[in-house]
């Protein structure tokens, strides 16, 4: 589990490739969708959804799962 003293976008970029990415990754799907909704009620946070679309569209994110982000909406 992540410790919570690690920085929150740390946190949800890790949180997105652990539940939503890698499963994708796991069915071969040749795209994947991210709601930053979906990460923000899973993990439960509260007024944090400038942090979750930041974490999401982060370079850093992309590198760590592999990605390359093709398309923003909202």
């Amino acid at each position: 589990m992540a410790s919570p003293t690690k920085p929150l976008a740390d946190r949800i970029r890790e949180f997105a490739l652990r539940t939503f990415i890698q499963p994708e990754q796991r069915a071969n799907k040749p795209e994947i969708t991210i709601r930053a909704g979906d990460v923000h009620s899973a993990m439960r946070l509260r007024d944090r959804m400038p942090a979750v679309c930041s974490a999401l569209e982060s370079r850093k994110f992309q590198e760590m799962c592999g990605l390359e982000l093709t398309n923003k909406r909202g």
